[in-house]
């Protein structure tokens, strides 16, 4: 999982590729990763937006569908008997 960089330091890595300056050179700058400072350049020219996105964490709690098919999802076995269980052994589990 990636570190959450502060709004300040996006701003700034903006300014930077406002400036003229390159992935590289701003990745060293600010110490960050180049592919991260392209994608918040990528995030303002799709979106306008300089903002962390939200997380899909944050999109599926959210989401009524899921939360429906969580709650008529069967639930898993926790036993089994007779010569059913799944690796072929006498064993009966309860």
């Amino acid at each position: 999982m990636g570190v959450a960089y502060t709004q300040d330091l996006r701003d700034r890595v903006l300014a930077a590729y406002d400036r003229g300056m390159k992935a590289k050179q701003i990745a060293e700058l600010f110490e960050v990763r180049s592919s991260w400072a392209r994608r918040v350049k990528q995030r303002r020219h799709e979106t306008d937006e300089t903002t962390e996105p939200q997380s899909i964490r944050t999109q599926r709690g959210q989401n009524p569908n899921l939360v429906k098919y969580n709650s008529v999802r069967p639930k898993p076995a926790t036993h089994w008997s007779g010569s059913a269980n799944p690796l072929g052994h006498a064993h009966r589990w309860h």
